[in-house]
């Protein structure tokens, strides 16, 4: 899942420059585009189903093998490193 279309949009550009077919579910395409992603995706023509939270009530494909729940950080995560005292 992601938390906007933005994202869910750039990842499936990303991997579609990366040769990997994936298809794209968000509220910005028409029910009609989305319902051709779903089927796309449980007919095989594409191995990855990027999603928004309009998939969140669920999705009944029973041949899905991993589901990632990913979600894009805003902003870089910085770790606070301890220095020896000297």
């Amino acid at each position: 899942m992601f938390p906007n279309f933005r994202d869910c949009h750039r990842l499936s550009l990303m991997l579609e420059v990366l040769d990997q077919e994936a298809a794209a579910l968000y509220s910005f395409k028409s029910q009609t585009q989305r319902l051709e992603a779903l089927h796309q995706f449980k007919s095989g023509k594409v191995s990855v189903l990027l999603a928004t939270d309009v998939a969140s009530r669920g999705l009944d494909i029973p041949t899905v093998d991993l589901v990632i729940n990913y979600d894009v950080p805003r902003l870089p995560f910085l770790m606070p490193i301890s220095l020896p005292s000297s």
